[in-house]
């Protein structure tokens, strides 16, 4: 331990075979005035120096830390071993902040609204921590297939993501933006399966959290430890793709064990969904909510919009046509112009696996200049599933790139639908 954080240097003692680190003060008043400098939770303490001018620190730990004090010794435990904590409170009383020890597993059939809450939105996060990006303006978003989407960016310390009207199932909506740290992150590969180990995962940032339509809680920080887990990286699904063995999340005061294999599929389920899951018998694009509309800006029209940004790169191809389970797109390439049109009739298709079906006979045409990714569609295209169902005759979408990256882009269009119109507007950062 730094003697940036207490003044005393610390010494590391073994308790029950786990390092405990101990602090001895000149007197109880001096232990006394450094532990009113350490939050509830352990994360943060602040250190007054020799000038009387305080120091404030941060502390990403690898495990939950536990402070006890006694006259004029503080000891720091980081770790979740309950024979090392029993030993710790009965010589010296109980934990004066930190976290708490691990409880055994609690059955899914009896999970707490916040033990729901955690459950899912630790996934999530942990997916987003390890979702691809770098290849390309298109590899920053996430859907929530529900309903809502999820967009990120690199930092220097981690990623920060916003989620935004984020359903994660099982009666939980999440809203808000903040940035996650990964601790201490091992891979070993075996065929083409890593095997991941995370020590922690940190999110600090300001989310909402709506459970069951009826309860809200505000959220600033909660992390997710001992995280197993494996990658797939010949599947195409994120389903597919990632395999939880276990992991352990703080949240809102509760510490739970997750170690449900089949959590990440559900979470991401999209078998019970159609074009018709979230009616809108208005049939108007005023249904959409903002995040409806983000969902479809970012998400499926950045999907739409590598197809024939993707086919423009292999015209060497030649004229084809793509067979799919749900329908076909033929592609035609007219070399004087250098452009790429993509005719397709889809029936309830779903290509990219996000919750997001499309149904009708449209054109795809693209525009892909140094400055601008565009794209228009017209024809007769009724999207629906993770958003309230519309019918759209014309989309016009364009993302204007910034140089150097990671910078602020502007996406924006409009929507032209069967009864209305909507423009949208949104700027993001994207680091690709």
């Amino acid at each position: 331990m730094s003697a940036d954080y207490f003044a005393p240097q610390g010494q590391v003692l073994t308790v029950n075979g786990e390092d405990i680190q101990a602090f001895e003060f000149g007197s109880a008043e001096e232990a006394d005035a450094a532990a009113g400098g350490v939050s509830a939770t352990g994360s943060s303490i602040v250190t007054t120096m020799a000038d009387g001018t305080e120091s404030a620190n941060m502390i990403l730990w690898v495990a939950p830390p536990h402070f006890y004090k006694a006259g004029k010794l503080i000891v720091i435990y980081v770790g979740s071993d309950n024979d090392v904590i029993d030993a710790l409170q009965d010589a010296m009383g109980p934990q004066f902040a930190g976290g708490e020890s691990l409880p055994p597993t609690t059955p899914t059939t009896t999970l707490t609204p916040v033990q729901r809450l955690a459950s899912r939105l630790s996934v999530m996060t942990l997916v987003v921590a390890l979702a691809e990006d770098g290849h390309g303006p298109f590899d920053n978003f996430l859907p929530c297939v529900r309903r809502g989407v999820i967009n990120y960016y690199n930092t220097d310390t981690g990623r920060y993501a916003t989620f935004s009207s984020c359903d994660l199932g099982d009666g939980i909506v999440v809203e808000g933006s903040g940035e996650l740290k990964t601790v201490l992150l091992e891979r070993s590969r075996e065929d083409r399966i890593d095997r991941i180990s995370i020590s922690r995962i940190i999110w600090e940032g300001e989310l909402t959290a709506v459970i069951d339509g009826d309860t809200e809680v505000q959220i600033d920080e909660f992390a997710i430890a001992s995280v197993e887990m494996q990658l797939n990286h010949g599947a195409g699904r994120i389903s597919e793709i990632l395999k939880l063995d276990s992991m352990t999340v703080m949240l809102l005061g509760e510490t739970v064990k997750v170690d449900d294999e089949t959590l990440i599929s559900r979470v991401f389920d999209t078998s019970a969904m159609d074009i018709d899951s979230i009616p809108n018998p208005s049939r108007s694009l005023s249904a959409l909510t903002e995040s409806d509309m983000k969902r479809l800006v970012y998400d499926q029209s950045s999907f739409l919009v590598s197809f024939p940004l993707n086919e423009a790169v292999e015209r060497q191809r030649g004229n084809h046509t793509h067979e799919y389970p749900c329908g076909a797109s033929a592609i035609t390439h007219n070399l004087e112009d250098q452009t790429t049109r993509i005719d397709s009739t889809w029936n309830n298709c779903d290509l990219n696996s996000s919750g997001l079906f499309m149904d009708g006979t449209f054109s795809l045409e693209g525009n892909f200049d140094k400055e601008l990714l565009g794209l228009t569609i017209e024809g007769d295209l009724t999207i629906g599933g993770g958003i309230p169902k519309i019918i759209i005759r014309k989309l016009e979408w364009s993302l204007e790139e910034a140089k150097p990256s990671p910078a602020q882009v502007r996406i924006s269009g409009k929507i032209y639908g069967e009864l209305d119109e909507r423009s949208f507007s949104f700027d993001l950062i994207l680091d690709d």
